[in-house]
């Protein structure tokens, strides 16, 4: 994998653990698909998944964008510590609260959403999705840790504890019995390496304090600046619901095959995301709270294209990783490698969701840091009326390959739209298509 010249090192570190997970996190959707097949039990356990998916990502996901700027105004107050834990506790209590209140209304959706695959499988459906609640649960947990990380300058040590948990997860799928009946079996699979990584010890000893009297203050905070966020996330996370629902009606195995590239893509974006974005958040963050508006929107610019260079470079280990298990027939692999040749033509539509989503996470994340979160809300909400178009006129025309257009050209469209808002809301920055030459920092600002 080619990387910029100027990338600092302390990036490159996390970047690669971060290449290491995803590659991780890629070989247990292996073991999944090659102990349960692609078929009418791979499409039952992808879409019991899904609604809990959406539930507590829609939720507990802009705790990715908010959380590293709060952590960075907190340090400076003593109080980053006390965010920490109390941030840990409303998430457990919020997402309990959550299983409780949407079981059924979460089987019922199904049985609307989902009537093909729904007959006579509400019992597993149910235990998947509790256990798929559980991991989620877990999984905020460790949002929360691993963004206390980031704004500490630590991204190794967090990409090392989720490394570790994924290791686990696989250890624990490969050790379980074939065949595969309760299907919740591999969700539990997932819990257990998530608890691995939330108790991986990369906590200095000095942070195990807690002020009790600072919760309500921190819940306020919390809920003021995650509020907007997640009103403008909701759209895109109800996204995999509505994609779930067309793919699944593209014939057996759509909604798996559609799952699988779009876990493909998600997992590039993902390196990119944990090994360089959140880490460039916190600086994003340093230079709003210095009121530099030229070198923000520079720096925003400049992670961006990194990012898309970083992805397309990512593809070709990747490709060639998958080249190798056909060419040596790895037996796990074997069945997920079928999916790829034969729908191949869906994984090169899905290239502009890979671009799009790059370029938003960015740009999204730089809205944030300049208290922008209402704005976002707004763009969010009308791209996604344009994006549900888009999928169902290619889903309509030409069936699933449809659907990868579509969705590429919806996350194309978010992004510049999120590019767009950024570059009129950002202070003291020149024209949003004016020359940015004279914006850049000298060299020396830049690599640290």
């Amino acid at each position: 994998m080619i990387l910029p010249k100027s990338l600092p090192r302390k990036v490159t570190f996390p970047l690669c653990l971060a290449a290491a997970c995803t590659l991780l996190s890629l070989t247990f959707q292996f073991l999944v698909v090659e102990k349960i097949g692609v078929g009418l039990s791979s499409d039952l356990y992808y879409a019991g998944t899904i609604i809990s998916l959406m539930l507590y990502s829609l939720t507990f996901d802009p705790l990715n964008s908010v959380l590293i700027p709060m952590y960075v105004e907190k340090f400076a107050k003593g109080e980053d510590v006390d965010l920490l834990w109390n941030s840990l506790l409303i998430v457990v209590l919020l997402g309990c609260l959550m299983l409780v209140v949407s079981y059924y209304p979460a089987l019922a959706a199904f049985r609307i959403l989902f009537k093909r695959i729904a007959v006579g499988n509400t019992a597993q459906v149910g235990r998947i999705f509790v256990a798929f609640c559980l991991y989620q649960i877990v999984y905020s947990a460790i949002i929360v840790k691993n963004c206390f990380l980031y704004s500490r300058g630590r991204a190794t040590s967090s990409q090392a504890g989720l490394a570790c948990g994924w290791l686990v997860s696989i250890g624990a799928l490969s050790l379980h019995y074939r065949p595969i009946v309760n299907l919740s079996h591999i969700v539990y699979c997932l819990v257990i390496g998530n608890v691995a990584a939330l108790f991986f010890p990369n906590l200095d000893l000095k942070v195990f304090s807690f002020k009790r009297k600072l919760l309500r203050r921190h819940a306020m905070e919390l809920a003021s600046r995650v509020g907007p966020v997640l009103v403008g996330s909701a759209p895109y996370k109800g996204e995999s619901l509505i994609d779930g629902a067309i793919a699944s009606m593209c014939g057996v195995g759509g909604i798996t095959v559609y799952y699988l590239f779009g876990r493909l893509i998600l997992s590039i974006a993902t390196v990119s995301h944990l090994g360089y974005i959140q880490p460039e958040t916190k600086r994003l963050a340093d230079i709003a709270t210095r009121e530099r508006g030229p070198e923000l929107r520079w720096r925003a610019r400049t992670t961006a294209v990194r990012c898309v260079l970083l992805s397309f470079g990512m593809l070709v280990p990747m490709v060639s990783l998958l080249v190798g298990m056909r060419v040596f027939d790895i037996k796990f692999s074997l069945p997920y490698l079928e999916a790829f040749e034969t729908n191949f033509s869906v994984l090169v539509l899905m290239f502009g969701y890979l671009v799009g989503m790059q370029v938003f996470r960015v740009y999204a994340n730089a809205l944030f840091v300049i208290g922008r979160e209402k704005s976002f809300a707004v763009i969010s909400i009308f791209c996604f009326g344009a994006g549900v178009l888009f999928k169902l006129a290619g889903a309509h025309w030409i069936g699933l390959p449809g659907l990868a257009a579509g969705t590429s050209a919806y996350w194309l469209f978010y992004a510049f739209a999120i590019t767009f808002v950024f570059l009129v809301r950002v202070d003291g920055k020149p024209g949003p298509f004016e020359n940015v030459a004279a914006a850049r920092p000298r060299p020396r600002t830049v690599v640290e």
